[in-house]
């Protein structure tokens, strides 16, 4: 009898596992039915076979990890502190010894409590197994595989797929080099666009850009880079488009700051994810006083960031504290869906332009907004709207 549990491939074999742009074509009904149908896989192979829903290691890969541990050099873990300089901080990003939690195969159904009601607390299992967290799950899961980005900002696309549902203009989507080459085509007499936390391929520090050959060919002398076929659209962008990030631009005088960074979210999964805090404010110290226009992925804390489902605002202090001295006449975001609005803080216009709606249905339309730089007015072309 074996005590602990071995990789199980069942779940990512089963009909229930997707790829990724598949939950992105669902509609909303498709969708909530198959957070119903994974879920009950998800207990049923739990619950009959001891198999969390993770895949694990099969015995060889136990052992093989637990022979590496006996010459793991622990003392790289001993890292400097960036704000005193003292190094002194433990620092461990190894998954060597993962299989350990094996012996464990209950341990994602202990609860966790945030409150001094123990009868609060919900496990991982929980929000698989109770009927009560459906709707909950629906809501998280959604917001994790469905939020828009680069790719994905208005109805999901699939390769080929004929569009004319974006008014007068019609193309056809083949690939992330289309979609660059259709808005470079746009009528407009200038373009600027940033990415997003959904846009692995802008970022070079993601592992699925990673060059492991040439890393591991060039060794601590390797840097990395967004992929070659992006770098090369980038680099030969017209004059009157511009890709920011963590950097800025001046159209006729006006000066604009673009960035993709967002306060951490979602795991490793997603890109330009920064810490709050040391980590975050790093890019905005990069913002220059004299910046007339910010664009961000995500808004400022409290303004047009608010999710009434959780009570909560999701925007970022830290660039919050930052516009406060920059004081830019506008600041565009859009990243949290329920906060499509418009607000005002006696010096900076904000304006968060998701379209999708908290459910990631089409509701909200583009805001169309004229701004007088020298007298420092915005004026909303398309909503008579008050700010917040």
């Amino acid at each position: 009898m074996n005590y602990f549990y071995e990789k199980n491939t069942e779940l990512l074999e089963s009909t229930v596992n997707k790829k990724f742009e598949e939950l992105l074509w669902m509609t909303k009904d498709e969708f909530r039915q198959w957070v119903i149908d994974m879920r009950a896989e998800v207990v049923r192979l739990w619950d009959e076979k001891g198999q969390p829903p993770r895949v694990g290691y099969n015995e060889l890969e136990i052992i093989n990890q637990f022979n590496e541990m006996t010459a793991f050099p622990v003392r790289k873990f001993l890292v400097e502190d960036e704000l005193t300089g003292e190094k002194d901080v433990i620092r461990n990003t190894s998954v060597v010894g993962n299989a350990v939690n094996q012996w464990f195969p209950t341990m994602m159904k202990t609860r966790i409590n945030y409150t001094k009601d123990v009868n609060k607390g919900k496990s991982i299992y929980d929000y698989f197994a109770k009927e009560e967290l459906l709707d909950t799950f629906v809501t998280y899961a959604s917001r994790h595989f469905k939020r828009d980005s680069f790719y994905h900002h208005s109805t999901p696309i699939k390769a080929n797929q004929l569009i004319d549902e974006i008014g007068s203009y019609r193309y056809i989507a083949k690939s992330a080099e289309d979609f660059i080459d259709w808005f470079v085509n746009q009528p407009h007499k200038y373009k600027i666009f940033i990415a997003g936390n959904h846009d692995i391929c802008f970022d070079e520090h993601h592992p699925l850009n990673e060059n492991k050959l040439e890393k591991h060919l060039m060794g601590e002398n390797y840097s990395p880079s967004k992929p070659s076929w992006l770098n090369n659209l980038l680099d030969n962008l017209p004059d009157n488009v511009f890709y920011l990030e963590n950097n800025g631009c001046e159209i006729e005088d006006v000066k604009f700051w673009g960035s993709p960074a967002t306060p951490w979210f979602g795991g490793d999964f997603w890109v330009f994810n920064k810490q709050r805090g040391h980590d975050i404010k790093q890019v905005w110290d990069k913002i220059p006083m004299d910046t007339h226009v910010v664009i961000t992925h995500g808004p400022v804390m409290y303004k047009c960031d608010y999710i009434p489902q959780q009570q909560f605002f999701a925007g970022c202090e830290e660039l919050e504290h930052k516009l406060q001295e920059v004081k830019p006449i506008l600041h565009l975001s859009g990243h949290i869906h329920e906060g499509h609005s418009w607000a005002y803080n006696g010096s900076t216009e904000f304006f968060n332009g998701s379209v999708l709606d908290g459910d990631y249905e089409l509701k909200n339309d583009p805001w169309e907004i004229e701004l007088n730089v020298h007298y420092k007015e915005v004026k909303v072309l398309n909503n008579i709207s008050t700010p917040n």
